[in-house]
């Protein structure tokens, strides 16, 4: 994945930041979150964090220690994302759908 410049705030800044119109369901690329296993995030720094358990995240996503601007990226076993995303390209509405599994998908071990 290319460098990209840090945006205020000190989150990368590239073609995933751009806003879309209109919901049209989250990037193909992206794959089937609510079976995602772990997930990393950028940090301000730009240093990938993870991987981290999806009731990880969400239970940091609720505390507010996961702004908006944070690129994100779902890993089903542990892998390293090639691409990140915002939540807002992820979810319709993070609030309610970000870092949530699926009915009856495996929380999973730590990697």
């Amino acid at each position: 994945m290319a460098e990209a410049a840090a945006a205020p705030g000190g989150a990368a800044e590239g073609p995933s930041s751009r806003k879309r119109k209109a919901w049209d369901g989250p990037p193909p690329a992206a794959g089937d979150l609510g079976h995602a296993q772990f997930w990393w995030y950028r940090d301000p720094y730009g240093v990938d964090q993870g991987p981290h358990a999806t009731t990880t995240m969400r239970s940091w996503f609720e505390a507010g220690y996961i702004p908006a601007v944070t690129p994100l990226a779902a890993s089903y076993y542990g892998e390293v994302p090639s691409e990140m995303w915002l939540a807002a390209e992820l979810w319709e509405s993070p609030e309610t759908e970000a870092f949530v599994l699926a009915e009856g998908a495996a929380a999973g071990p730590p990697p």
